[in-house]
């Protein structure tokens, strides 16, 4: 199962995911995107320090929002992808498509 915690500094809305983002838990992420962006918060970013499991599913639902957030002059972001998640978006070269840190003060600056 997949939990959510929100923190917010400044305009950007941070979520530390801890669990897989498997089918269930992109439920769950899904249903959270799409309330904060029905708030009007455009700066997202995700710190992926505690999920292990990243599946093809997860990629879809992180672009799409991503788009979504683009839409209102914001982006979506990562933050201290791990080993394996960082395999996948090696892989399937979504990489190159969203921005990836290591620390949360420079991805809250790169907005």
């Amino acid at each position: 199962m997949l939990s959510i915690t929100e923190q917010r500094r400044g305009s950007a809305s941070i979520l530390d995911l801890d669990g897989d983002l498997n089918e269930e838990g992109c439920q769950v992420l899904r249903k959270t995107l799409a309330r904060l962006l029905n708030e009007k918060r455009y700066w997202l970013i995700l710190n992926l320090e505690k999920v292990s499991f990243l599946g093809s599913h997860a990629l879809g639902i992180l672009l799409f929002f991503d788009g979504q957030a683009r839409q209102g002059a914001g982006r979506l972001k990562l933050l201290k992808v791990q080993p394996m998640a960082r395999m996948v978006l090696q892989n399937t070269r979504t990489k190159f498509l969203l921005e990836v840190f290591e620390s949360e003060d420079s991805a809250v600056a790169s907005f």
